[in-house]
C-alpha cells in the first residue's frame, strides 16, 4: 500500500499523537470464525505457500502478528482501518 509514502507516514503519527492525546480507547474486533488464520496458517485463502497477504502487512504500526490466529496489540493500534480495508473474509472490525 503506502507503507513508503510520506502523507502515509504523517497521518500515521497524527492518529498516534491524537489518540494518544484525546481518546486512548481504540477497540479492534477480529472475528475469528471469519478470519482465514487458523492454526498458524491459511484456511481459507488461495494464497502461495500459505503466506497470506492482508491485515498484517497492512498494518502500518505492526499492531497484528500471525501466530495460531491473528492477534492485536491494542497498545500500538492507532485505528487507522487499513486492516478492516484490507482483510478480505470481513473479519476485522474498529468498534
Amino acid at each position: 500500500m503506502l507503507k513508503n509514502d510520506l502523507a502515509s507516514h504523517i497521518l500515521v503519527v497524527g492518529l498516534l499523537v491524537f489518540n494518544e492525546l484525546y481518546f486512548n480507547i481504540i477497540m479492534l474486533k477480529i472475528d475469528y470464525t471469519k478470519c482465514c488464520w487458523k492454526d498458524g496458517k491459511c484456511q481459507q485463502c488461495s494464497c502461495q505457500s500459505g503466506q497470506c497477504v492482508g491485515c498484517v502487512e497492512a498494518c502500518a504500526v505492526g499492531a497484528l502478528k500471525r501466530r495460531t490466529k491473528v492477534e492485536v496489540d491494542l497498545k500500538k493500534c492507532i485505528g487507522c482501518g487499513a486492516c478492516v480495508l484490507a482483510c478480505k473474509h470481513g473479519a476485522i472490525e474498529l468498534i
